[in-house]
């Protein structure tokens, strides 16, 4: 399988699956801001998995406001 040809209805049913805790509407926010791209929603999932389910809607809605990943470039990501 190629990662990079995921539909976007697969990516959502991983991200939900392993992002227990996270309210769905803010994982499309995340697979919209990250234009679906697997590998650097990976590696965002794999920073909210560090906290209890029921921390990490917090901290990504905190992410958010915060404008964390407004320097984000997925030029930066290997792929």
């Amino acid at each position: 399988i190629d990662l990079n040809e995921l539909e976007e209805w697969q990516i959502q049913d991983y991200l939900y699956s392993i992002l227990d805790g996270v309210d769905r509407e803010l994982i499309d926010w995340l697979i919209n801001r990250f234009d679906k791209n697997i590998d650097r929603l990976q590696l965002e999932a794999d920073k909210l998995l560090l906290f209890n389910s029921n921390e990490r809607n917090i901290l990504l809605n905190q992410m958010i406001e915060d404008n964390a990943f407004s320097d984000s470039s997925e030029d930066n990501i290997a792929q």
